[in-house]
């Protein structure tokens, strides 16, 4: 059986960015506490522990990826795109049940 795909949508408003000399970043501990909290309040599952991959440029549509421990012990991968100027990222995983 395929995985279903299920995706959330966190609007974190400026703090999944990070200024950087003339530049910016993603800031992959304020990304991984986003969607830590967006998946546990829409699954109703514990994530135990996740990281992000750092690094990605701040340009709408750049991702990253991020890696969950469930408390269940069930591992998640989740990608975590940026939507706009403003912060607004979203998170897909493949590794949710319906």
């Amino acid at each position: 059986m395929r995985p279903n795909h299920r995706m959330g949508i966190g609007a974190v408003v400026a703090v999944a960015l990070v200024a950087a000399c003339g530049g910016g970043s993603l800031d992959a501990t304020k990304v991984a506490s986003a969607v830590k909290g967006e998946f546990e309040a829409q699954t109703g599952n514990v994530l135990a522990e996740i990281t992000c991959n750092g690094g990605a440029a701040v340009n709408v549509g750049s991702s990253i990826q991020c890696q969950g421990k469930g408390a269940n012990g069930h591992g998640y991968a989740f990608e975590v795109k940026l939507k706009d100027g403003n912060g607004a990222v979203a998170w897909s995983s493949a590794d949710l049940n319906p």
